[in-house]
Parts: C-alpha cells; sequence; structure tokens
C-alpha cells in the first residue's frame, strides 16, 4: 500500500514536471531522473550524507557525523584531528582540514573548479574505510592511514577516471600559524666542497654525508609558528614545532606502473603537476595520483 502510493505521488510530480516544461526521461527498467545519472539526482545533500552515514559499519567506526561533516577527533590536545566537509552548507564538499593542538595550527584543502560541475554530476559515496567524492573526470578520495608513520597519518588522492585535459591539478588551501617548508632534491640543496650528491644522498670520500628518503624529495614540512614543551604548565607540547608533513607526490597506473610528481604550495595554491607525456601517451587508465 506503502508503495502504491508514493509510485502515485511520483506519477503526479511527473506530470506537473511535464507541465512545466521539465521534461521526465526513464533511465533503464524503472530509472527516473531522480536515479544516479539522471537530471534531478541528488548524492550530496545533507540528508543523503545521513542516510549513507547510516549504512557505513566502517565509517561509523572511525568517524563521528555533524551535519554533512565527518570528524575523526584528536585522542588529545596534542595530537591531530581531521574533519571532512563543512557543517554550515547544505550539501557536502570535499574539503579536508586537519588541526593540532586544539586548533592553534589549521590546515584546510579543497579541489578548485567543483562548482562548475552540475550537482546530478556530483555524488558521495563511502566504500569500506574510503570516502569518495565522485565526479565525471576525478573521484577524490579521503582514508585514514594510522600505520603510515610513527604518528600516523591520513590519505587524500585523485582518481583521474579517464585521461585529462592537464597535467595539471589545483586546490585551494588555507593555513593559520604555519610555515611550509619544501625539500628539495639534494642536488638543489647547498652541499660541502667534495660532496657529489643525488637527489636523495650526499657522499664524500666514499662515505654518506647526508641522505633523504624518495618520498620526502619534494615533499613540504608543515610547521607551526612555536616550539617547545609547555605541558608541566599545563599548555600544549609543540616539541620542535612540526604540526605535520604533505610527503611527495606519485601516479600509479591501472597497470602499476609508477611516475614521480611535483608540487608546490604558493599563496592559497596547492598545484600538483605530473609529467603530460606520461599521462597522454603511456598510463594505463585509473590512474591514481597520491
Amino acid at each position: 500500500m506503502i508503495k502504491q502510493t508514493l509510485y502515485k505521488l511520483y506519477k503526479r510530480f511527473e506530470k506537473w514536471l511535464i507541465a512545466t516544461g521539465i521534461i521526465v526521461v526513464a533511465f533503464g527498467a524503472g530509472g527516473t531522473q531522480f536515479d544516479k545519472g539522471g537530471l534531478l539526482y541528488d548524492g550530496i545533500s545533507t540528508q543523503k550524507v545521513v542516510e549513507k552515514f547510516a549504512q557505513a559499519e566502517q565509517i561509523k567506526g572511525k568517524y563521528q557525523l555533524d551535519g554533512n561533516e565527518l570528524k575523526i577527533p584528536a585522542p588529545d590536545k596534542n595530537s591531530v584531528a581531521v574533519s571532512l566537509g563543512d557543517k554550515t552548507k547544505p550539501e557536502f564538499e570535499p574539503k579536508l582540514e586537519i588541526t593540532r593542538w586544539e586548533g592553534k595550527a589549521k590546515f584546510s584543502i579543497k579541489p578548485k573548479g567543483l562548482e562548475v560541475i552540475q550537482k546530478k554530476d556530483k555524488d558521495l559515496t563511502f566504500e569500506g574505510d574510503k570516502i569518495k567524492f565522485e565526479t565525471p573526470d576525478i573521484t577524490y578520495e579521503y582514508f585514514d592511514a594510522p600505520t603510515s608513520t610513527e604518528e600516523g597519518g591520513y590519505e587524500y588522492q585523485l582518481v583521474l577516471n579517464k585521461k585529462p585535459a592537464t597535467s595539471t591539478f589545483y586546490s585551494t588551501i588555507d593555513s593559520t600559524g604555519l610555515e611550509f617548508y619544501k625539500q628539495l632534491p639534494l642536488t638543489q640543496e647547498e652541499h660541502r666542497e667534495g660532496e657529489t650528491c643525488t637527489e636523495i644522498q650526499c657522499e664524500k670520500d666514499g662515505q654518506i654525508t647526508i641522505q633523504r628518503p624518495e618520498n620526502v624529495v619534494n615533499s613540504y614540512a608543515v610547521y607551526y609558528s612555536q616550539s617547545g614543551d609547555y605541558s608541566a604548565l599545563g599548555g600544549y607540547n609543540f616539541r620542535a614545532g612540526k604540526a605535520f608533513h604533505i610527503y611527495r607526490v606519485k601516479a600509479i597506473d591501472a597497470d602499476g606502473l609508477e611516475l614521480w610528481c611535483d608540487q608546490n604550495i604558493y599563496g592559497n595554491t596547492h598545484e600538483i603537476s605530473c609529467d603530460w607525456n606520461w599521462l597522454d601517451k603511456i598510463a594505463k587508465y585509473p590512474v591514481i595520483i597520491k
């Protein structure tokens, strides 16, 4: 009886849409404009986020939901907290925010250009422990990575669903109290007389004088404006002031072929640049940039 009533209501609404000039087209057996791919599809409203969250067991076990904002609270006042989304907005948006020392240090990043994509072409899905914001060309994936470093970590990656029109990808960033220091290849840094260097290692007289892990080259060390341990006075332990690290960017194609990409931070922009020839002629899609 309930299904019949809902169907009758929908058919009345369908007639109204047609009368007002909005043509309703079926998508497959039983499909409507409200289904995924239809002109009236809604996958990112606060209501939809709440509904999807209720059915995502792994996500519920790790995140708290506030409107359409997903949060992983910091275990203590000196640790990192993570949030994804913006509870002040009526629709979910892939804005990742990382804070430390109870918000004294704050960093957020959000892909540019999403505003030109129609709402019907955006979707939020939960797959295992991954949060996916889907668009026709790029899927943005987010997931906790507690074993990636001694202090844990959080992963943000782009999945290129098909060959892109560009090899450079931009995001808007915002920060409070932070400084960003790019870790250049050792060949681009000053070194002592007599040293010979590769990107990751310098030697002198057959002895290694300095080395840098491969995933640290062209990464960013992110420091807070204050350092020191004030916990004995009831304050924070800033230690050397390091808030977190943004590691080197890598592209991986569908066959597992890998390529290092470059990244730069300037003003309120984060830029990822990969080799166009590789993306255009070599890579098999989808390609993950992480």
